[in-house]
């Protein structure tokens, strides 16, 4: 019994495969080998030790003085021993070496500990002077600026599991904590409107990162203002700007894409405090969290703080946002690294196109234009990210944007790779492409028809000619008259083909009878193996 023509979209045929009870495949269907994101192949995770604090040409050990803890010492001393932590702090020691700077170690581990105390307490956090806390944030630059490896050059892009752990990690860990407790520490300097002065900046969002563009001088422990005044210095220096430490905001957002995932984590939490807290500097990250997106560098952790900063974006959107995603949040698809940040890179899009909706065109584009024929594993992400956009925008999606899609599935589902060829048939055929499908099914008809005859002939797969020959099913009952007139229009093209090869093939007879009478040691054309 036939089934009924399908009228809306629940009603689309649907399959379930049954497998053989004997566990074959079929009798003569060639012996499939694993595929290559089979569960059983799995790599090797591995872990790569390598320090990235470490001191160049200097054999001597390293001298930490070490202090005493805020609880011994006077309130009106605390600023003086704060700034003496500081700058101790402030020395690196080497840790490439296990056996280098000990004593200098354990007495920065003891300092540093006392400033996480310090940030903790609010009798101590809210005695210490604007200057003080601006020393304390180049201290925390010196030790977290440094060069990193490649992680290109450790770990292949497939094994997902292997991983760098920088053996300083205990080290940083508390200047990252140090730092992580002072922006949520109850500082008086630390909100929207001290931490930036933002009435006395002028605005510079459009200029280029590199730059200086507030046309201000580098930062420095000096305070503002007159500088012949003593008094108007010692009150404009009660301002925390916090816009001024670039270097430090620059650091936090290169250093989100670090090897060790644990350090990536720790600056993930300060970029989203600071985001919060201090909105005088919230252009600014985001500026050089773009800038880092056009190195195609990146990490599924800055992905998290972008997210954020999506969400908090004015509707509609710029022009400038507009170009911000098409020419940097969508060339993460192309970074070496894509298939580790992946995931969040589809929520970013979500996100954006859920504020934008005209931005679902140029993203489907975009993925059309870039799709990675060579990696199979990075083009069963990019259908999943095509099938995660038909699912949430299929309402939005008009002839124009089908015809894309449509064109791709149908380069791909003719694919000798079993993997891509099966999951592109099973995404089509799946519930997912039902509203596209009854909303657009000439288009699916003309452009889908060809290339799944195709794969259900010629295909070396048996569960693929399967799967292709119930999408032709599918096809012919969505729209009867309309996949009757592909059908004759396919016919009429294989007739022209026949036709066009049997001139082609006179016309070669005549060539060749031609080179006979000039050169008779031609015996014979074979032209069948050639036409």
């Amino acid at each position: 019994m036939k089934a009924k023509t399908v009228k809306s979209p629940s009603k689309l045929p649907v399959r379930k495969k049954v497998p053989p009870k004997d566990g074959k495949k079929g009798k003569d269907c060639i012996a499939v080998p694993k595929s290559e994101t089979d569960d059983e192949i799995k790599t090797m995770t591995m872990s790569f030790n390598i320090s990235t604090l470490f001191t160049v040409g200097i054999f001597s050990d390293v001298t930490v003085n070490m202090s005493n803890p805020f609880s011994s010492a006077d309130k009106k001393d605390y600023n003086k021993l704060f700034l003496q932590k500081c700058k101790e702090c402030k020395k690196i020691c080497d840790f490439s070496i296990a056996i280098k700077d000990k004593p200098a170690k354990k007495n920065k581990k003891e300092l540093l500990h006392h400033l996480i105390e310090a940030f903790e307490s609010n009798s101590i956090c809210n005695s210490i002077t604007p200057a003080n806390l601006s020393y304390f944030i180049e201290m925390v630059v010196d030790n977290i600026a440094r060069p990193f490896p490649s992680l290109l050059k450790i770990t292949n892009v497939f094994d997902f599991g292997d991983q760098m752990l920088d053996t300083a990690w205990p080290h940083l860990q508390l200047v990252y904590k140090a730092a992580y407790r002072f922006f949520s520490s109850s500082s008086p300097f630390l909100n929207g409107k001290s931490s930036g002065n933002p009435s006395s900046q002028k605005p510079s969002s459009d200029k280029p990162s590199g730059g200086n563009p507030s046309g201000q001088k580098p930062s420095s422990d000096k305070p503002s203002g007159n500088k012949n005044d003593p008094k108007a210095a010692a009150h404009n220096s009660s301002d925390f700007d916090l816009s001024k430490h670039r270097n430090f905001l620059s650091c936090l957002v290169s250093n989100c894409c670090s090897p060790d995932n644990r350090e990536r984590q720790a600056t993930k939490d300060i970029l989203i405090k600071i985001y919060n807290k201090c909105s005088s500097v919230q252009n600014i990250i985001k500026r050089f969290i773009i800038n880092q997106f056009l190195t195609s560098i990146c990490s599924a952790e800055l992905l998290e703080v972008y997210v954020k900063i999506v969400d908090s974006l004015p509707q509609p959107l710029s022009e400038k946002e507009v170009f911000i995603f098409k020419n940097a949040v969508l060339l993460l698809h192309t970074s070496p690294l894509f298939m580790k940040f992946c995931l969040n890179l589809l929520q970013v899009i979500d996100h954006y196109v859920k504020r934008d909706k005209t931005l679902l065109e140029p993203t489907i584009k975009y993925i059309q234009k870039h799709w990675p024929v060579g990696i199979v594993r990075k083009q069963l992400i990019f259908l999943s990210e095509l099938e995660g956009l038909v699912i949430s925008y299929s309402n939005l999606m008009d002839e124009a944007i089908a015809t894309i899609i449509f064109e791709q599935l149908s380069d791909l589902v003719v694919q000798p790779n079993i993997d891509i060829a099966e999951t592109s048939l099973n995404l089509f055929t799946g519930s997912s492409f039902d509203n596209l499908l009854a909303t657009f099914p000439e288009t699916a008809i003309k452009i889908m028809v060809p290339p799944l005859y195709e794969s259900a002939k010629k295909n070396w797969n048996e569960f693929v000619r399967e799967d292709a020959t119930f999408a032709i099913q599918l096809l012919s009952e969505l729209d009867k008259p309309t996949f009757q007139k592909q059908v004759e229009v396919m016919k009429a093209e294989r007739k022209k083909k026949k036709v066009y090869a049997q001139i082609w093939k006179t016309n070669w007879a005549k060539v060749f009878e031609t080179a006979k009478k000039k050169d008779k040691s031609i015996t014979g054309a074979n032209l069948e193996y050639i036409l």
